[in-house]
């Protein structure tokens, strides 16, 4: 029995190549980069268990709270792109049930997709770890070996991290889909739920202000070392030795912050579009042209952007007033150059993620999405 499932599983992810691979690939790059940090926490806990008065533990609990925010983000975009495909899904249960398959056997289904794709992403996330090792060595300065599989914290934590995302994912098309009507599905009179819709979106909301908070923390970190490097006696010369090697790896995490952002953006887009289909048909059929749709979409995704914006921008400051631009013995005022250009790279980024699904849908034939009414 498992194995039909094991089957159907696969066939269907087969069908939707380029989104599996999305989903999948997302979720494996999150979950590769938390391996990696967590090897260095590991290493670095055991260098002070080592050698007593070995620095402090800051970085240890920075680097384990970003490792755990970049695997949230990679969870979440699973969660939000796989749920995306709801509507085209609860057509194929109402089919399902009409030929008589049993609610039973569709929430196995589900969970059995669900599995399967989170054990493709920790496959890929194993593979994404031993080819990123020795670029992350050298970014460390460390001598972090292949041997992970054989630490005692990473491996179980991973499996737990698989397990827990595969029900997350799974939960939502298995119980709610799995319940829907035929009837009312093959009709078309399943309508979005707008709690599900306001979840997505405060979730990606979430995620870009932390890609910003991110960005405004490297750019005003960047310029307390270059103004540490630039007025340098022997004494700040070892300063900006010492914190350039953290800050690098903050930099590149803050540009994997806005890759998982624009990721769930993406999965957002996906979502709006597919639950917008048919007011984009009836727009243009009334005589909307392509730029008035794209148009639409455009200031809908602004005003997630400006929100995530306004809200990351206080909470960046006070993270960096009092934990981080504090510490420096040589420091200037944070200014408000970080903030405007984060707003500025977080919103290019953010459109030219969504800009191709959103004239993919202003571009449909309202024939197509209206055929159904």
């Amino acid at each position: 029995m498992f194995g039909n499932y094991l089957k159907t599983a696969v066939r269907n992810i087969c069908k939707h190549k380029g989104h599996s691979f999305i989903n999948v690939s997302g979720l494996a790059l999150g979950m590769a980069i938390c391996i990696l940090i967590m090897l260095w926490v590991y290493d670095e806990l055991q260098l002070r268990a080592n050698t007593p008065g070995t620095g402090d533990n800051t970085n240890i609990y920075l680097f384990s709270a970003l490792a755990f925010i970049i695997l949230l983000m990679a969870c979440i975009n699973f969660m939000n792109l796989t749920t995306a495909r709801g509507a085209e899904r609860s057509k194929e249960v109402g089919i399902r049930k009409v030929v008589g398959a049993r609610r039973t056997g569709i929430i196995k289904q589900f969970f059995s997709e669900s599995f399967l794709l989170v054990f493709f992403a920790l496959i890929l996330s194993a593979i994404l770890v031993e080819l990123l090792l020795p670029a992350f060595n050298r970014l460390t300065g460390k001598q972090l070996t292949s041997t992970w599989l054989g630490n005692p914290y990473i491996l179980p934590g991973m499996i737990a991290v698989t397990l827990v995302t595969g029900i997350m994912v799974g939960s939502y098309p298995a119980f709610f889909l799995s319940s829907v009507q035929p009837v009312k599905v093959l009709k078309s009179a399943l309508k979005p739920r707008t709690k599900g819709g306001l979840l997505r979106k405060t979730l990606v909301t979430f995620q870009i202000s932390l890609a910003v908070i991110f960005l405004v923390g490297s750019m005003a970190i960047y310029r307390q070392l270059d103004h540490i490097k630039s007025s340098l006696d022997m004494f700040r010369d070892s300063i900006y030795a010492a914190e350039k090697q953290v800050m690098m790896i903050f930099i590149y995490l803050s540009f994997l912050a806005i890759f998982m952002a624009c990721h769930g953006l993406y999965g957002l887009t996906v979502f709006v579009a597919e639950q917008r289909s048919q007011e984009m048909g009836i727009r243009k059929v009334l005589g909307a042209f392509r730029a008035d749709v794209w148009r639409l979409f455009f200031y809908q995704f602004m005003k997630w952007i400006i929100t995530a914006n306004l809200l990351a921008w206080p909470i960046a400051y006070f993270l960096l007033d009092n934990l981080f631009i504090r510490n420096f013995a040589y420091r200037i005022p944070i200014g408000p150059w970080p903030f405007v250009l984060s707003g500025i790279l977080t919103s290019v980024i953010a459109l030219l993620t969504v800009g191709f699904q959103t004239f993919k849908a202003a571009a449909a034939n309202p024939s197509d999405t209206l055929r159904s009414e």
